[in-house]
C-alpha cells in the first residue's frame, strides 16, 4: 500500500526502491515455483481441507503463507503480526503472507520482517512492517482474537484452508470444514501442548498448516499442526502459548 526533475539523490533513492521490488518479485516468483513443482511441499505434517465447503466469506485475520518449504495458512491477530506454525517456515529464508482475499492467488503480498518461534511448540509469529495492514483490508473485515483457554473436549470447532482436496488438486478458492475437539493431551510437531479433533465434515492436511482452529465465536484456538489417518489433527494450543504471544507482541 505500501514531481518535477528529480535530483541525483533522489535518482539513488528511486534506483534503491527499484531493486528492492524487483528482489521482492523474484523471491514470489521463486515461492510459486516451489509450489508448482511440489504442491504437496509439506509432507508429513497436515494435508488439505479434505470433504470441505467453500467459504462464503474471508473470515477473522485469515492469511496465506508461503515460504520456500510451501504453502501454509496463517492468522492476522492484529496490524503487523501473523500467528502460523513453526514447520512452515525456513531459517534465514523470506517468508511471504497474501492477505486481503478468498481466492488462493488473489489479494496483496506482504513480507516479514522477523520470525519468532516459541521454543518446544509448533507456534510461531511473523512480524510485518508497521502500517502494513489497516482494516478494512480488501475482503479481510478484522483480526482475530486469540482464546487463552482450550476448547471443551466434544465442542465442535471450525478450520478453513487453501490446501489440496480430496481430488489432490490445490483449492483456488478458501475451503472450510467443521472438526469435532477429542482431547488436550496429544502435541503438535514441535512436542508442545495440542487440541485433537476428528472430522465432523471435513478435515484439515497439507497446505493448511499454521491456518487457525477457530471456536464457535470464530477466535482462534489452535494452529493446524499435524494430522494422522482418518482426519485426525492436532493443533498448536493458543493458550499454551499465550503469555509468550502477548510477550513477543509486546516487546519484540
Amino acid at each position: 500500500m505500501p514531481s518535477g526533475q528529480a535530483k541525483p539523490q533522489d535518482e539513488i533513492v528511486q534506483q534503491e526502491k527499484g531493486a528492492v521490488m524487483n528482489r521482492r518479485h523474484k523471491i514470489i516468483a521463486g515461492l510459486f515455483a516451489v509450489l508448482a513443482a511440489s504442491p504437496m511441499a509439506l509432507q508429513g505434517t497436515a494435508s488439505a481441507i479434505v470433504n470441505g465447503s467453500d467459504a462464503k466469506s474471508l473470515p477473522p485475520g485469515m492469511v496465506e503463507v508461503r515460504s520456500d518449504k510451501g504453502g501454509c495458512g496463517g492468522t492476522l491477530i492484529s496490524p503487523d503480526w501473523v500467528l502460523t506454525a513453526v514447520h512452515c517456515l525456513l531459517a534465514g529464508h523470506p517468508t511471504a503472507i497474501r492477505i486481503g482475499s478468498k481466492g488462493r492467488d488473489m489479494g496483496d503480498w506482504k513480507y516479514s520482517q522477523k520470525d519468532y518461534i516459541h521454543e518446544g511448540t509448533d507456534i510461531a509469529l511473523l512480524k510485518l512492517s508497521a502500517g502494513d495492514v489497516t482494516l478494512p483490508y480488501k475482503d479481510l473485515s478484522e483480526f482475530a482474537q486469540i482464546k487463552s483457554t482450550d476448547p471443551a473436549v466434544k465442542s465442535r470447532l471450525y478450520v478453513y484452508g487453501w490446501g489440496t482436496t480430496e481430488t489432490g488438486n490445490v483449492s483456488p478458492t478458501l475451503k472450510w470444514a467443521e472438526v469435532a475437539v477429542t482431547g488436550t493431551d496429544c502435541h503438535d510437531v514441535g512436542g508442545g501442548p495440542a487440541i485433537c479433533s476428528t472430522p465432523v465434515t471435513g478435515y484439515t492436511g497439507t497446505g493448511d498448516s499454521g491456518g487457525p482452529l477457530y471456536d464457535q465465536n470464530m477466535h482462534v484456538a489452535g494452529v493446524v499442526s499435524s494430522g494422522f489417518s482418518g482426519g485426525r489433527t492436532q493443533y498448536g494450543s493458543v493458550a499454551n502459548s499465550w503469555d509468550w504471544i502477548v510477550h513477543t507482541m509486546v516487546n519484540p
